[in-house]
């Protein structure tokens, strides 16, 4: 059943590392929902991006793949969670 993931990359801040972390989301034939980047600190950036529709098998190799990214060294995924008011 297709849920929303949300993924946080940490990766070098280098001029590579924002193209080659979307070309992961490309290959898979997904355009994320949203995304925001931000430089941490001189040399690191950190790169959220939330994708709608997708099954846990893609969300799975997606962030397979963003591990073996060049420059990246962390990511963190999980489904969003829904608050249901009461």
């Amino acid at each position: 059943m297709p849920r929303t993931y949300c993924f946080s990359v940490h990766a070098a801040a280098s001029t590579c590392s924002l193209p080659r972390v979307l070309e992961v989301f490309a290959v898979h034939g997904h355009v994320p929902q949203q995304l925001h980047s931000q430089r941490v600190t001189e040399d690191d950036l950190v790169i959220d991006v939330q994708l709608d529709a997708v099954t846990d098998g893609d969300a799975a190799a997606v962030a397979k793949r963003l591990g073996r990214c060049v420059n990246v060294t962390n990511v963190f995924w999980s489904e969003k969670q829904r608050c249901v008011a009461a």
